[in-house]
């Protein structure tokens, strides 16, 4: 997710985009529920990108960038968890940090609610967020199932030929990612991906553009050094001296950047010198709480982050749900012609910061397939052209009835 996104996914912003228009082979999503949303989504996303991100940090090369959006990653996941059942729904539930809310139903009812406070109507910045089906076209899903991503998620299905044509599906998968991200993540879904076993894939996209509310003056914008951990780099600087809202926490120093329209915010986090900050959900809560204003004189570097696709399948496995990704997966839910389970999730986030605001985006995708079919092993070649025993028995007792020995069969 972009920092903006992440940021305001954190601290339970609320935020604005138009509807998403449902593609002509599904009926319309209903209507987002007009109700506020707890903050239990967010706490749980919060703790749940907490986790991820230390994972995802502690398994990358030290000095790497790395972007992800918890609120993503969590639709996505929250949308398969909704098909899920017995353990495989328990340990997802669990590593998505679902008590926050009390259960799934409730947890999927508050992420409805966030998903309306971004639909509703704002000025001052541009925040779009997506959810999708794309169906098998020969595998019927359950309606239950169907009903529950529809009114919660605003996820129409799709249908596609994934058995046929599954790399065909995933271009056009990657192709709707594109278009609800403006471009900025193109090919989400790597070749492979998807294959004839493929029965759905649930896809999230987000998309954030967003001016400062009180812009950097390009005219002090200059060249100076980042000290990356391999050594100097050359960056391009921004300058601002403004009344903004800071803190320092346990010695890691805390800006607010206000974006246009008063609704999201990007916080920057400076840790100590030499220190590496890997935090959790109780210490970014801490940091917005702590805040408070001051004159800042802001120096920071011009962002263009554009990390590789993540492969999330292994770390979240890790994270405590390893059965969902096995053919022991119960989604029962989903449909009760094949049994499914998850082969992969794809992540990927990117940002681009300058002296008017932000532009970022954020796409998950979520694939399921059926299980293969164990192949029989070839036949074992008997072939009774010699002298041969024969025996008759019964087969409740052993007892042989008859004996015989074939010399010649005539």
């Amino acid at each position: 997710m972009s920092l903006p996104s992440l940021f305001c996914a954190l601290f339970a912003c609320p935020a604005a985009a138009p509807p998403e228009a449902p593609p002509q082979e599904a009926p319309a999503p209903a209507p987002a529920p007009d109700v506020a949303s707890s903050g239990a989504f967010a706490q749980a996303s919060n703790a749940f990108g907490a986790d991820l991100f230390a994972k995802l940090q502690a398994e990358r090369t030290p000095g790497q960038n790395l972007v992800i959006s918890p609120a993503s990653v969590s639709l996505a996941l929250a949308m398969t968890a909704t098909g899920a059942g017995g353990e495989t729904a328990a340990q997802m539930a669990q590593v998505l940090h679902v008590d926050a809310a009390g259960d799934l139903d409730a947890f999927t009812a508050d992420a409805s609610a966030q998903l309306a406070l971004w639909r509703s109507a704002s000025d001052g910045y541009e925040l779009a967020v997506a959810n999708r089906l794309f169906g098998e076209q020969s595998v019927t899903f359950a309606p239950a199932f169907l009903q529950a991503t529809g009114d919660r998620f605003g996820a129409p299905l799709e249908a596609l030929d994934f058995r046929h044509d599954a790399d065909g599906g995933r271009q056009h998968i990657n192709g709707w990612v594109s278009d609800q991200t403006d471009g900025r993540i193109p090919s989400l879904l790597p070749s492979g991906s998807l294959d004839a076993d493929t029965s759905l894939v649930l896809a999230n996209a987000v998309f954030f553009d967003g001016d400062w509310a009180s812009a950097f003056d390009p005219a002090a914008t200059a060249e100076a050094p980042f000290h990356a951990a391999a050594g100097d780099v050359a960056a391009q600087m921004m300058h601002q001296t403004a009344q903004l809202r800071t803190a320092e926490v346990d010695g890691v120093r805390v800006v607010q950047l206000p974006y246009a329209g008063g609704h999201l915010s990007m916080l920057v986090a400076l840790p100590a010198e030499g220190a590496t900050l890997t935090p959790s959900a109780a210490a970014l809560q801490g940091w917005a709480d702590a805040l408070a204003p001051a004159q800042v004189a802001l120096a920071m570097p011009k962002l263009d982050l554009h990390p590789d696709v993540l492969s999330l399948a292994d770390t979240l496995g890790a994270l405590g749900m390893p059965l969902a990704l096995t053919d022991g997966a119960d989604f029962s839910g989903m449909t009760a012609e094949e049994r499914l389970h998850i082969s992969g999730v794809f992540h990927q986030a990117q940002v681009t910061v300058d002296e008017v605001g932000t532009q970022a985006a954020a796409a998950t995708a979520v694939v399921m397939t059926r299980e293969t079919a164990v192949l029989a092993p070839p036949p074992v070649a008997v072939t009774l052209d010699r002298p041969f025993l024969f025996l008759i028995r019964d087969d409740r007792t052993g007892t042989v009835l008859f004996l015989g020995q074939v010399a010649t069969p005539a």
